[in-house]
């Protein structure tokens, strides 16, 4: 019987979403793992960036339920794929935005 493997980031823990479009990652904290077969099969989280969103976002609730909670446009659930955990951007060039918000959280 193999070991189960969770997910490779943890619930608290800053990251950023590279899908943003923009051509910048964005940063925030990761406030929610789990699975949602609307989305897809794999992990999703719920992430709450920094900034908000000018268009789109979340404030937490998916499908009536409430999964985590922040400010209106500041929420997205999105394919694990698509973040970089905080513990792994430390092997990446820097991006002003992440460490400044990095050291907020601090």
């Amino acid at each position: 019987m193999g070991s189960w493997q969770g997910p490779p980031v943890l619930v608290g823990e800053r990251a950023l979403w590279l899908g943003s479009g923009s051509g910048l990652p964005k940063p925030g904290a990761v406030r929610w793992i789990g699975r949602l077969a609307e989305i897809g099969p794999g992990w999703t989280v719920g992430l709450e960036l920094d900034e908000a969103l000018p268009v789109g976002g979340i404030d937490g609730s998916w499908g009536g339920r409430e999964l985590f909670a922040c400010k209106p446009k500041h929420g997205l659930l999105v394919p694990i794929s698509s973040i970089i955990p905080g513990s792994q951007f430390k092997h990446l060039p820097n991006i002003p935005a992440f460490e400044k918000s990095q050291n907020a959280a601090e």
